[in-house]
C-alpha cells in the first residue's frame, strides 16, 4: 500500500467532510428513469447542466467528452446497426451480451452504455457523500473488512491500469461484488474478461476523460472522482438490478 494513496484518499476525506448539501443545486440533477432504449439511438443530454460537476470536472471536459465524443460514439453504434438488421430490435442491454465477438459492438454499444453509466452515477460535489450506506454499505464492508481497504483497493486499481479502459464496481454470479478493469470500451456484461459480471458503478479512466484538467495525473482524478459520487443513485442501481444479476436499463 502506497503512501501517496493513503494521502490521497485522507484529503479527500477532509474536503468530503467540508462539504455541505444546498438541496437548490442537488435538484438540478434529473431522477434515474429506467429506459430500455434500441436503434434508432439518441445523444441525449446530461441529466444535469455541463458546469454541474466542477469544480472536480469542467464545463470544458464535459463538452469535449459527453458533447462530442459519446455523441460521436452514439452515430458509429447507429450507423454499424443500420448495416446488421439482425441487431435493430436489440436494446442497448442486450447489444452488450452480444459483442463477445464483435469489436465494433463493444466499441459502440459497449462505448455508449458504459458512459451512460458514468454520467448517471455522478453529482455536484456539494450533493455527494462519503460513502454509501444500507446494504451496498453493508456488503462492501462484509467483503472487504472495512470501507477504506475497498477504496484503496479501488484507487490500486484504477492507477494501475496500463492505457485507455474503465474501473467498476459489478455483481458476479455469486452475488459478490468485484472491482474489475476492462480495456477499451468492453465491460462486464460482455463476459469477455471473466464471467460475465453486471456493474452499477463506473469510473472513465480513458485519458479523454480527464486530461485537460489533471493532464496525466490519473491518480489526482481518481482521488477527487469520490466527491462527486451520487450514492443515492448508485445505491439504487444495485439494490434493484445489479444485485438482482440484472444489466441496468439505458
Amino acid at each position: 500500500m502506497s503512501a501517496s494513496i493513503l494521502l490521497l484518499i485522507s484529503l479527500s476525506f477532509v474536503l468530503i467532510s467540508s462539504q455541505t448539501c444546498d438541496e437548490h443545486i442537488c435538484s438540478k440533477k434529473q431522477k434515474y428513469f429506467p429506459s430500455n432504449s434500441a436503434y434508432n439511438f439518441t445523444h441525449s443530454p446530461l441529466p444535469y447542466p455541463q458546469d454541474f460537476l466542477q469544480p472536480i470536472l469542467s464545463s470544458d471536459i464535459l463538452l469535449s467528452h459527453q458533447g462530442n465524443l459519446h455523441k460521436e460514439i452514439v452515430q458509429s453504434l447507429n450507423d454499424y446497426i443500420k448495416l446488421n438488421p439482425e441487431l435493430h430490435h436489440k436494446s442497448l442491454a442486450d447489444l452488450q451480451l452480444s459483442a463477445y465477438t464483435d469489436k465494433d459492438l463493444q466499441n459502440y454499444a459497449g462505448g455508449h452504455y458504459n458512459h451512460l453509466l458514468y454520467w448517471w452515477m455522478l453529482t455536484n460535489p456539494q450533493c455527494s457523500s462519503e460513502k454509501p450506506s444500507g446494504v451496498l454499505l453493508e456488503q462492501i464492508v462484509s467483503q472487504w473488512g472495512n470501507w477504506t481497504k475497498f477504496q484503496i483497493e479501488f484507487m490500486a486499481k484504477s492507477t494501475g491500469l496500463f492505457g485507455s479502459g474503465w474501473i467498476w464496481l459489478c455483481v458476479n454470479q455469486g452475488k459478490q461484488i468485484e472491482i474489475r478493469t476492462t480495456k477499451l470500451n468492453i465491460n462486464p456484461l460482455m463476459g469477455i474478461d471473466g464471467e460475465k459480471c453486471y456493474p452499477f458503478l463506473v469510473n472513465d479512466v480513458w485519458e479523454h476523460s480527464y486530461y485537460l484538467e489533471y493532464l496525466w495525473n490519473r491518480a489526482s482524478y481518481v482521488n477527487k472522482f469520490w466527491n462527486i459520487l451520487d450514492w443515492n443513485t448508485i445505491e439504487f442501481l444495485y439494490q434493484n438490478y445489479a444485485s438482482n444479476l440484472q444489466a441496468v436499463p439505458f
